[in-house]
């Protein structure tokens, strides 16, 4: 598992007069509904501007987890004996 991860799912209508809302569209799907119209009230569900900032997300978690996970033996500890010598 990664140390950081981020759970997208679900899709509402931005329109603040529409209340549609469906929860259980995966994040997977997302690509399916750029600019689809909304069922209820006509307006796009996803832009592509918001689907990418989506992408950019999921993009940074794997980022920070892939550091993490390169420096989780280090110790600050470690970087007073490289710079200092041992106490």
């Amino acid at each position: 598992m990664d140390p950081l991860t981020i759970n997208i799912t679900g899709l509402k209508c931005d329109n603040p007069n529409c209340d549609y809302r469906r929860d259980d569209i995966p994040f997977e799907a997302y690509e399916g509904y750029i600019n689809a119209p909304c069922p209820k009230c006509g307006e796009s569900l996803l832009t592509q501007a918001d689907y990418d900032e989506c992408l950019r997300m999921k993009s940074a978690a794997r980022k920070v987890s892939a550091i993490v996970e390169a420096t989780k033996w280090v110790k600050p500890s470690h970087y007073w004996n490289m710079l200092f010598g041992k106490s």
